[in-house]
């Protein structure tokens, strides 16, 4: 951040700015540290305590639908499971595919959560609870900003596809 700071200094300089005495970019690089480590903080992932956590029926008339990916880079493919249960915890449908090639885990998850959706869908299932692991994935569906990564298309199919529920 010095580093970047100091070249912006010196363009400003070159360009008529006023020359800052270096204290005073000490004071904006230590704040602009701390604005980070604030920002970091706050999208933190909780930590897996190692308590177990067991599966909670939805309340009311709902269902739920739980889904995962994996990620196999022996034989370069990713994996889905899919299930829907009832809020008695009775499985209404079941879905278990090989995914294609992916780059990572949360590309595995936002594709498993697209084909969750269309499988849903297709089931004739409607009234969903969506629990997933990935809390980034999780975080980004539930967004409503636009998303501009590579993966943004796909959570605004994965809205488009919730939105006919």
């Amino acid at each position: 951040m010095q580093g970047w700071l100091i070249w912006h200094q010196r363009n400003l300089v070159l360009h008529g700015g006023n020359l800052q005495e270096p204290g005073r970019l000490n004071a904006r690089a230590s704040s602009f540290l701390a604005e980070y480590k604030e920002a970091r903080s706050q999208l933190a992932v909780p930590v897996f305590n190692g308590l177990s956590q067991s599966w909670q029926p939805p309340e009311g008339m709902l269902y739920k639908l739980n889904f995962d990916a994996a990620v196999f880079t022996d034989i370069t493919a990713s994996g889905v499971g899919v299930i829907i249960r009832n809020e008695k915890g009775q499985v209404m449908a079941a879905l278990s595919s090989k995914g294609p090639a992916v780059t990572d885990c949360k590309e595995a998850e936002v594709l498993a959560y697209r084909q969750a959706m269309e499988f849903a869908i297709d089931a004739g299932i409607s009234d969903l609870i969506v629990e997933g692991d990935n809390t980034n994935v999780m975080r980004s569906i539930a967004s409503a900003q636009t998303d501009w990564s590579r993966l943004g298309n796909l959570y605004d199919d994965i809205r488009c596809l919730a939105g006919r529920l």
